[in-house]
């Protein structure tokens, strides 16, 4: 099952023997596919990305992206979720789901990045209410020595990019595991990095997510992930009564 208003990963992820099984939403269409026992890919649209533009600050990313102009609260917005410690590389926007990239030095460590708080969420609410402008803010790196930093899985290999998830808007205070945030961050790395296949981790405190990225010709995204089975069940019908 999908949740179509936040577009987070399924929850029950095959609930019949078939696949692929496609899910429709309002703007889009994801497609699940079942691949080796415990893998699960998606199929998912690519978001565009812009870049953010700060008066009298230099952007190392202009020469991929265009840029438009920062409303007037979202420095605001920033610092409520960036401690003063943590140097705010760039800032890039999707526009089609309104979430806000904040892309931080690369030389965070997951330590460092654990201590973002969303102590303040209330606050970021106010300064957009409505979330006319945004309704998820990523916060994102792409480690430089992911091993030293801790960016590595049990097998000790290192993430392409890491990120964190937070969306007060609609009432998500942080999301473990967020396939919307990838269809931003996916193109936005790749165009960085100069990569067509990421693996990528969201870091949630004490839990998060790790991704397999590929981006397709087709503007859309393959996001694959392990998916375990808490509960088997069969569903019988009886003969339809109509009233």
């Amino acid at each position: 099952m999908l949740d179509h208003k936040h577009r987070k990963l399924p929850t029950f992820v095959f609930s019949f023997p078939w696949t692929p099984l496609t899910w429709m939403h309002i703007s889009c269409t994801y497609e699940d596919n079942k691949r080796d026992h415990d893998q699960v890919e998606m199929d998912l649209p690519q978001y565009g990305i812009t870049l953010v533009r700060f008066v009298g600050a230099v952007n190392p990313l202009s020469r991929l992206f265009s840029e438009f102009d920062a409303p007037s609260h979202l420095m605001d917005l920033i610092d409520c979720i960036i401690p003063s410690s943590i140097t705010v590389e760039a800032v890039a926007y999707a526009s089609e789901a309104k979430k806000l990239i904040i892309v931080i030095d690369k030389q965070t460590t997951k330590f460092e990045l654990s201590e973002i708080n969303t102590k303040q969420s209330s606050k970021m609410k106010a300064l957009d209410p409505d979330g006319e402008f945004v309704r998820g803010v990523i916060v994102t790196l792409a480690p430089s020595n992911a091993e030293r930093q801790g960016f590595t899985d049990a097998e000790d290999e290192p993430f392409d990019y890491v990120c964190r998830y937070f969306a007060p808007w609609v009432g998500i205070t942080e999301d473990p595991a967020t396939g919307s945030a990838q269809c931003a961050l996916a193109p936005f790395w790749s165009a960085v990095l100069g990569k067509r296949a990421l693996y990528a981790y969201q870091s949630f405190p004490n839990r998060g997510a790790q991704f397999r990225v590929h981006l397709l010709d087709s503007k859309r995204i393959a996001l694959l992930g392990r998916s375990v089975t808490v509960l088997e069940g069969q569903l019988h019908l009886n003969e339809a009564i109509f009233y």
